[in-house]
């Protein structure tokens, strides 16, 4: 009886130890977004920041790249307060295997919590589209239709005449360049009637454009493209590859040149 008690208590120890040791092994591994949050919430000083800067924090993008040969994982993470994102609020992460983290900069906003206008908007995110719409001189359209309401801080409407895709917008709070911090509705609008593709930031309390930003850019050929892509603007190879012709005499009829066909502009000729 005593052997076998014995016997059953080493058991029982070994069994005791093989969790603890594999409790610890688990808790050891962690992913690289948790060693990127990890490392930002237990140094939030070293980037002028507090701790309730980076408490309220969500990772809104990871993936990894090669490095001379070593995988770095990226995460990117998102500053909130109660929930509510700060607009381009991002913070970079760079996570090497060793769990290393290096980072470049970020936009996350000091003191974020005590500089905010409100968290609850008086207007709309139906009437900050319509502010919207008459900033881009969408004047008499009717406004588009709600096709999903995701919650009470994010919704989907229809594009209507005024945008070729969905509009979504969503609450939000917009840095503005005085130092203050307003909450605000951010939408997309992929204008219809132009190749424009329009990020603006309506404030949810005023109804005021607070930032309005265009996404196409325009080549000097007049060719219109989304930003990230590239623009291809043909030069001219030589001085003399295009040239002007000489002025008409006066009185003489109008007239024009002609470029043949596939030529586009005189930049291209």
């Amino acid at each position: 009886m005593i052997r076998r008690f014995q016997t059953a208590r080493l058991l029982l120890l070994a069994g005791l130890f093989f969790m603890a040791v594999h409790g610890l092994w688990a808790q050891s591994v962690r992913t690289p977004s948790e060693i990127a949050l990890r490392f930002l919430q237990g140094n939030p000083t070293k980037f002028e920041l507090s701790a309730a800067d980076v408490a309220d924090v969500k990772v809104v993008r990871e993936y990894a790249s090669q490095h001379d040969g070593t995988t770095i994982t990226h995460v990117w993470v998102q500053q909130q307060f109660a929930g509510i994102p700060l607009f381009n609020g991002v913070f970079g992460l760079h996570v090497r295997p060793n769990g290393e983290v290096a980072h470049l900069g970020h936009r996350f906003q000091a003191d974020l919590g005590h500089r905010i206008n409100t968290q609850s908007p008086s207007l709309s995110a139906y009437k900050a589209l319509e502010m919207a719409m008459a900033n881009l001189g969408f004047t008499g359209f009717t406004t588009p239709s709600l096709r999903e309401k995701i919650n009470d801080r994010n919704f989907v409407f229809q594009g209507g005449a005024i945008s070729k895709t969905d509009i979504p917008v969503s609450i939000c709070f917009f840095a503005q360049p005085d130092g203050k911090v307003r909450l605000a509705w951010t939408m997309v609008i992929d204008q219809a009637n132009t190749a424009d593709l329009w990020i603006m930031q309506v404030d949810a309390q005023t109804g005021l454009i607070l930032n309005k930003a265009n996404q196409t850019l325009y080549c000097k050929a007049g060719n219109a493209h989304r930003i990230g892509e590239v623009c291809h603007d043909v030069q001219p190879e030589t001085a003399t590859a295009l040239t002007l012709a000489p002025p008409p005499p006066p009185n003489a009829p109008e007239s024009y040149n002609v470029f043949a066909l596939p030529t586009e502009s005189p930049a291209h000729g």
